[in-house]
């Protein structure tokens, strides 16, 4: 029989949800003083018919406060050989997208060239959740680029 802790700490949570292995995205959105991103393992496939996906964001990043303004984002599914690009969009640094070769959905947000798949997504809906907010994307187009592997998430590690 399981039990369930009453006081379940921050570190332990992470260390079990560790065990899903996730992939990695950026989620990148136009504001006032330029593009924004983040890194995000915490994104999902919600429904084909109508098309929506979903993503986690921290309630305190500024590519949260893009996304909810601008009302549209982009979806980078980062390849494995793009591991420095998560190491840059997970850092809190002011001008991540310097250097890195960018194109951009049709309303302008941001997608990192390269990446196995991007995604061109319309905020449907944006709904608290603790310290970070789901938001619920319809998707307006979607490639894939048909090659390369996979940058993954696993206990802790990137592979």
């Amino acid at each position: 029989m399981t039990t369930h802790p009453t006081d379940l700490d921050n570190r332990r949570l992470r260390e079990v949800l560790g065990e899903f292995a996730t992939g990695v995205a950026v989620v990148a959105a136009e504001s006032a003083s330029g593009p924004v991103g983040m890194t995000v393992n915490s994104f999902t496939s919600v429904s084909l018919d109508p098309p929506m996906v979903l993503v986690c964001l921290a309630n305190a990043a500024s590519t949260t406060r893009a996304v909810t303004a601008s009302g549209a984002f982009g979806i980078s599914i980062l390849g494995r050989d793009q591991r420095g690009i998560c190491d840059t969009f997970a850092a809190k640094r002011p001008d991540k997208f310097a250097g890195v070769p960018c194109g951009a959905t049709h309303r302008g947000a941001p997608l990192i060239d390269d990446a196995l798949a991007h995604l061109d997504c319309r905020v449907h809906r944006v709904l608290p959740a603790g310290d970070h907010v789901v938001v619920i994307g319809t998707v307006e187009d979607a490639t894939a680029n048909g090659h390369g592997e996979p940058l993954t998430f696993f206990r802790g590690t990137l592979s």
